[in-house]
């Protein structure tokens, strides 16, 4: 994969990735790095024409960290005109070493990148201080999560046999990020943590659901976590967050509101109740339709679109003057 996105940068050009695990030189901290300019899209078969005939849900296109670095890597960053962009992927058991920075085990963002239609998983850290296990945002107002699923990110014990504290063990952003139509789920943090640390300003989170993530103590017992923290005043609406938080348009929500595979269930909170804006995608993480009903649902997977019956009733009075309906 490296091969192919390293020349890609001269033509800034769109790399089209098949279905399979793809692995990076272990001795390396990072498995894979974002590249200026270049656009790479996963979910391909590998007999297709376009971009559109791709099918994400089949053709899973992994980047995995082996448990030894981490996955995604922007070294620095872009610009408007470079931005870069890492499409239909899942990304999973990222590993900081020890001699790295310990930020982003799943993947590292900087500013002008995009991370769409990805799935981040079962990333993790046994460091104590680590930062965004799942995801880190440093410094990028312009960067962007955007139909990601976020889930089973989690601490790990030490060398010692304990717990490490790590904050937003699912998306850490600092000084500018923004986060649409996310799923932030199933996540593991050391107590007292969150799922979603947003710190200082410019952070942005929109169209995002934030549910059933824990907080585990060194004897092994789990609680619900804080779920989402701040430190400073952020943009924050349109929301499910379990727990709820301050903002506009913040709805409460819980695992009842969803299925297994995270998606919303008839009747949940997060149908049709998202607000508009311009997406870097027209589909979901799961490759569905992005708005199947009257509007985009909350998330990072669109539920089924409500149907509605219209129901008239007319009043009619009889040559007797009876009312008859």
């Amino acid at each position: 994969l490296k091969l192919a996105v390293n020349p890609a940068s001269a033509q800034k050009a769109k790399v089209y990735v098949a279905a399979g695990t793809y692995k990076g030189d272990t001795t390396a901290k990072s498995a894979f790095t974002m590249v200026e300019g270049v656009e790479v899209y996963g979910g391909f078969a590998g007999t297709e024409t376009n971009l559109d005939e791709r099918d994400l849900k089949n053709n899973r296109t992994i980047l995995t960290g082996q448990d030894v670095q981490r996955v995604l890597f922007q070294p620095n960053d872009f610009t408007d005109s470079t931005i870069a962009v890492w499409n239909g992927f899942v990304i999973e058991h990222g590993m900081f070493k020890e001699d790295d920075t310990h930020e982003g085990a799943g993947v590292y963002l900087r500013d002008y990148s995009a991370l769409v239609n990805c799935e981040i998983r079962e990333n993790t850290s046994k460091y104590v201080g680590s930062y965004g296990l799942g995801a880190y945002m440093g410094n990028a107002p312009h960067s962007v999560l955007e139909n990601c699923l976020i889930h089973h990110n989690a601490v790990a014990k030490n060398d010692d046999g304990e717990y490490v504290r790590s904050y937003g063990v699912g998306v850490y952003c600092s000084d500018g990020g923004r986060i649409v139509n996310c799923t932030v789920a199933d996540n593991l943090s050391y107590e007292g943590e969150s799922a979603v640390d947003f710190r200082w300003n410019d952070n942005v989170m929109i169209n995002t659901v934030i549910y059933g993530n824990k907080n585990v103590d060194n004897l092994g017992e789990s609680t619900p976590s804080n779920n989402f923290y701040h430190n400073y005043d952020v943009d924050v609406h349109h929301c499910a967050i379990e727990g709820g938080a301050e903002g506009q348009n913040i709805f409460g929500c819980s695992t009842n509101d969803f299925n297994e595979d995270y998606s919303p269930k008839a009747g949940s909170v997060c149908l049709d109740m998202g607000c508009d804006y311009e997406p870097l995608s027209s589909i979901d993480v799961m490759g569905n339709k992005r708005v199947q009903g009257l509007a985009v649902d909350l998330g990072a997977i669109d539920g089924v679109a409500k149907k509605f019956v219209l129901v008239f009733i007319l009043n009619i009075t009889d040559v007797n003057g009876i009312l008859r309906t």
